[in-house]
């Protein structure tokens, strides 16, 4: 089984240039549904919707929905059996009705997991303070979904993250896919309950592999 992963940038999924980093979500993505032989992943970010519509889109949808429906059929059209997406809210709570929208749109028959991050991905990643306290770092704040997306605010998840990162080596990508790797997921799922839980569930019933979830 091959599953493409959509993410936002390299902190997320890794860069096409450096083979050895997978950034945060793919390390998210692995460790939820396990590094099986079966299971491959290939990854993208999303889907520019610029310009005038396409024939074949669905009518009446938003640009994240028709990212949602594009990827679902590039996914097909490549052989793949399943697509993940994963956005950040970032203050914008039309976010996952948008993504629900092209979900249910989709007419490719893929699995298809596409949640938003609240209010973005680097709150996941600070929802299990153990994880930075065995990396030497501070530990986060207590409710990472509460901190405010949008604008430009000194709480800002990621100006927060980034803060508490200082010190540790590597690059950004390579910060976060450590930190991901670290997490408890069980504690990410109750400290992000808004967020990480409902794609943490989903994602293993969606794909459960050979032998059930």
């Amino acid at each position: 089984m091959t599953i493409l992963v959509c993410g936002e940038g390299p902190n997320d999924i890794g860069r096409p240039d450096r083979l050895a980093e997978t950034g945060a979500v793919l390390t998210l993505v692995r460790r939820i549904l396990g590094d099986q032989d079966w299971l491959t992943f290939r990854t993208v970010r999303p889907v520019r919707v610029h310009g005038s519509r396409r024939r074949t889109d669905p009518p009446g949808l938003k640009a994240l929905s028709l990212r949602v429906v594009r990827l679902a059929g590039e996914a097909a059209r490549d052989g793949l059996d399943g697509l993940i997406v994963v956005v950040d809210r970032d203050g914008d709570a039309r976010k996952q009705g948008w993504l629900d929208q092209g979900r249910e749109a989709a007419t490719d028959g893929l699995r298809i997991v596409a949640r938003v991050a609240i209010e973005t991905l680097e709150a996941w990643l600070m929802g299990d303070p153990s994880a930075f306290v065995r990396l030497g770092l501070r530990e986060p704040p207590g409710r990472p979904e509460d901190l405010p997306g949008g604008g430009s605010s000194a709480r800002h998840p990621k100006r927060v993250l980034r803060e508490l990162l200082v010190g540790l080596p590597g690059s950004n990508t390579e910060r976060y896919e450590q930190l991901a790797g670290e997490l408890d997921l069980s504690t990410v799922a109750a400290t992000c309950p808004a967020s990480f839980a409902p794609f943490h569930q989903p994602l293993r019933t969606a794909f459960p592999g050979p032998t059930g979830p």
